[in-house]
């Protein structure tokens, strides 16, 4: 593989010219080298094999299966939703939701969301419902929020201070535009509600841009004009005046400044939120469908999140449930059964009626694990 390749995250000879387009590899291997397909979907129309390494924010099929081993796995780490086509052995997978159309034995997987086998699972282990992902975003979000809320505070103090400066400093001057500048008894006060209005863009940057023009062009003229005969009285005069025009378009972009947090605050917001909701949607429960059989040897967690209370900080405080289902085979011979540790510590045991732990869904219900057959 050359540098060039290893950058695009695509083998010789493919190159990734657009992160939206899926990239296609024929297989995957150790001398392939770590594969990342950033912000791109990922197929693999082959095979993956021992020691390969992929990774993504996008999706992953896998028209293959995946032919690892336990002290040379191959690696899959994927943010988006991952679909394998065959089997798979000798893995450490972990993605957002995933779908293997074969047998799974001797890996270590996790999914975030939900994990569908369509054959057997034995031998390995899997961990479901972390939402680590989204629970990543979220205090990103909040930390964002908390950055956001301090630089409010300490612009809304700098221009509150400005303010009253303004009716302090230049009593003399008229101040008055409409309802932008509306000089008060106490403070200047700067609306830019009809500005915005009338610019009829969401274009931050073209705002931007609109206001120093609109500040150059029509409010340093207005203005000049209203005071046009302060000024001519003294000539000393015009320095001040100068000086506070200079002092007006930094106050009001620091306005705007504030503005635009204010208005990416409450975006912020709504994005935590509507993570929040997601987790809490009952639709979105963690749950393991077997398709074939569970056999001995399988280790299955499921993690339920509860609580979202926001704690110091800003933060959102989120209570996890973990609950562990291992199975076993009873002594001398016997049946396999499902020893289930609760969330709360309770340890029982899941017996299956006839043929087994065999096509069923693994799903939580208050502190322990459920298995019912399909």
């Amino acid at each position: 593989m050359s540098e060039e390749s290893k950058k695009n995250g695509a083998p010789d000879g493919q190159s990734q010219t657009d992160s939206k387009s899926p990239i296609t590899l024929d297989e995957v291997t150790l001398e392939t080298g770590e594969v990342d397909f950033h912000d791109a979907d990922g197929v693999v129309s082959g095979n993956i094999f021992r020691g390969a390494v992929l990774r993504g924010r996008g999706n992953l099929a896998v028209e293959g299966g995946i032919e690892g081993a336990v002290g040379a796995r191959a690696v899959v780490e994927i943010l988006g939703d991952v679909t394998i086509d065959q089997s798979v052995t000798g893995a450490k997978i972990s993605a957002r939701n995933i779908v293997i159309s074969g047998d799974i034995s001797d890996c270590s997987i996790q999914a975030e969301g939900y994990l569908e086998v369509h054959g057997t699972l034995m031998k390995s282990v899997v961990n479901v419902g972390s939402r680590a992902s989204l629970i990543r975003s979220l205090n990103q979000k909040r930390s964002t929020i908390r950055a956001v809320n301090q630089k409010i505070s300490e612009l809304s103090v700098q221009t509150s201070s400005a303010a009253r400066k303004f009716v302090r400093d230049y009593p003399q001057v008229d101040l008055k535009m409409g309802n932008i500048l509306d000089p008060g008894k106490r403070e200047l006060f700067v609306r830019l509600d009809q500005f915005y209005s009338a610019v009829g863009s969401t274009d931050s940057a073209k705002i931007d841009k609109a206001l120093e023009e609109f500040f150059l062009r029509v409010v340093v003229g207005m203005l000049t004009r209203n005071n046009r005969e302060y000024v001519s009285r003294n000539p000393s005069r015009h320095k001040i005046f100068l000086k506070l025009i200079d002092e007006l378009r930094v106050h009001i972009l620091k306005i705007r400044e504030l503005d635009k947090l204010l208005e990416g605050r409450v975006a912020l917001s709504e994005g935590s939120d509507l993570l929040i909701r997601k987790m809490q949607d009952p639709g979105s429960e963690p749950y393991l469908r077997v398709g074939g059989s569970l056999k001995e040897g399988a280790v299955v967690t499921l993690i339920r999140l509860s609580g979202f209370q926001e704690g110091q900080n800003g933060a959102i405080d989120i209570e996890q449930k973990s609950v562990e289902g291992r199975i076993v085979q009873l002594p001398d011979g016997g049946k396999l059964v499902m020893e289930v540790t609760g969330a709360t510590g309770i340890k029982s045991n899941i017996v299956p009626t006839e043929g087994g732990f065999q096509n069923g869904i693994i799903s939580i219900w208050e502190d322990d694990l459920v298995w019912k057959a399909s």
